[in-house]
C-alpha cells in the first residue's frame, strides 16, 4: 500500500491550478490582455467556468500564471541551502531559475511585460506580486543575518 502525505495531496491538488494557469497565461499572451475573455481561456484550457473560477482568481492572475510558485521558491530555496553559505549566494541560487526562465523565453517575457506596463489591472497585480516576493524571504534573510525579521526592510533604501 502506498502511503500518501499531506504534501503529496497538496501537490496533487495544485496540479490543475498550475495547468489552468499555464493555459490561461498562454491564451492571454497570444491574444492580448484586453482581447482575452474568460470563455476563451475556458475553451483553450478545456475547462468549465466554475473550474476556471476555482483555479484562477482573475485574468490578471492568468497573465502571471507561470510565475505562481516563484515567490515560494524565493522563500524555500535559500532556507534549504547550507547554513554557512553567504546570503547573496543563497538568494542568487533561488533567483537563478527565474532569471534563466526569463532569458530562455525572451519574447514571452516581453509580451507579458507590455500589459503590465500599459494596463492598470495587471500593473496592480504585478506590484502585489513583487511586494509578496519581497516579504516571503524576509525570515530567512533575517536568520542568515542574525537579525529580527522586523528589522529587515522590504525595499532597499533609495539614495
Amino acid at each position: 500500500m502506498v502511503e500518501r502525505t499531506v504534501g503529496d495531496h497538496a501537490a496533487t491538488a495544485a496540479a490543475p491550478r498550475r495547468g489552468a494557469g499555464r493555459t490561461a497565461s498562454a491564451a492571454v499572451l497570444e491574444r492580448g490582455f484586453e482581447a482575452t475573455a474568460a470563455d476563451g481561456v475556458c475553451a483553450a484550457a478545456e475547462i468549465s467556468r466554475s473550474t476556471l473560477s476555482r483555479c484562477l482568481l482573475s485574468k490578471r492572475d492568468a497573465l502571471f500564471g507561470e510565475m505562481a510558485d516563484s515567490g515560494e521558491r524565493l522563500r524555500d530555496d535559500p532556507a534549504a541551502r547550507p547554513g554557512g553559505e553567504a546570503l547573496r549566494g543563497a538568494m542568487r541560487h533561488a533567483l537563478d531559475p527565474l532569471i534563466e526562465g526569463y532569458e530562455a523565453r525572451d519574447e514571452r517575457t516581453r509580451r507579458r511585460t507590455r500589459p503590465v506596463t500599459n494596463t492598470s489591472p495587471p500593473a496592480a497585480r504585478h506590484r502585489e506580486k513583487n511586494a509578496r516576493w519581497q516579504e516571503l524571504p524576509r525570515p530567512e534573510i533575517a536568520r542568515r543575518l542574525g537579525a529580527d525579521p522586523a528589522e529587515i526592510p522590504t525595499r532597499a533604501p533609495t539614495p
